[in-house]
């Protein structure tokens, strides 16, 4: 007699092995997961390089001419605030400005130091930022600091600007890829029923790495950014988070198994 199927006995992604590859690891994405059954495999296809600060340094040392801060990541939380720490301030010197995240995780990373978020926006991107700044009385004529990483797109500071806000955007940081993961990225090319990617960034480190072979593997993606860079990249996206946090990405890897 055969046993309850996965999906009746709670593990939905029992007996299916799942690729992780973002830059800090599984983590809460990979605990997710394995709550659901999954086999995870965490291997970062990039790692975070910190870029030179002088930028950010002296956006730093007059806050004061700022209103705004707007965070993408909780790397450029963790960047702002190393920065400050070197200059010996505490991170509640950002508790003059009001503070905007892209989404739950920058804000909690933002919250852990003791700050409050003015703007959380109820879709995790630039998009979504914009949308509920749309909605304040409190952008127009004011100046934003943007912490961003490397190469990101302008979508943020051009609508702030077409809001009535100066923008001074500094990137913090970059994602590079991690060429040390690549060996153990192609041997997982062979086993894993799903690959999570997380970024642009994580695309294009898994195509290098897996090569062909990176196209036989279903994606699940963590937002449209990353959907259109995996496309793009010949990938077949599967299913997309909503939202995009590691709760979304782990549950879009849930849909796309019960459905299959």
């Amino acid at each position: 007699m055969n046993g309850p199927s996965p999906a009746a006995s709670g593990l939905p992604l029992r007996d299916r092995t799942v690729l992780v590859t973002r830059p800090e690891g599984g983590g809460e994405l990979q605990r997710r997961l394995e709550a659901l059954g999954a086999q995870v495999l965490a291997v970062p296809a990039t790692t975070i390089e910190w870029l030179p600060a002088a930028a950010l340094d002296e956006a730093l040392a007059h806050l004061g001419a700022f209103a705004w801060a707007v965070f993408t990541s909780r790397n450029a939380v963790q960047a702002v605030v190393a920065r400050l720490r070197q200059a010996n301030r505490a991170p509640d010197a950002l508790a003059t400005l009001r503070l905007a995240a892209v989404g739950t995780a920058t804000a909690e990373a933002l919250h852990a130091r003791g700050l409050e978020v003015s703007v959380v926006p109820a879709r995790f991107s630039a998009e979504g930022v914009l949308a509920a700044f749309r909605e304040r009385a409190d952008v127009a004529g004011t100046r934003v600091l943007y912490a961003t990483a490397e190469g990101a797109a302008d979508t943020l500071p051009a609508g702030l600007a077409a809001l009535g806000a100066e923008v001074e955007r500094v990137a913090c940081y970059r994602s590079v890829r991690d060429d040390s993961a690549a060996p153990a990225l192609a041997r997982a090319a062979g086993v894993a029923d799903a690959v999570t990617l997380t970024a642009p960034s994580t695309v294009a480190a898994w195509v290098a790495a897996a090569g062909d072979a990176a196209r036989t593997v279903p994606v699940v993606s963590i937002g449209a950014v990353t959907t259109e860079a995996a496309r793009a990249a010949g990938l077949r996206v599967v299913a997309e988070a909503s939202p995009s946090t590691s709760e979304g990405l782990a549950d879009a890897v849930r849909r796309y198994f019960v459905s299959a």
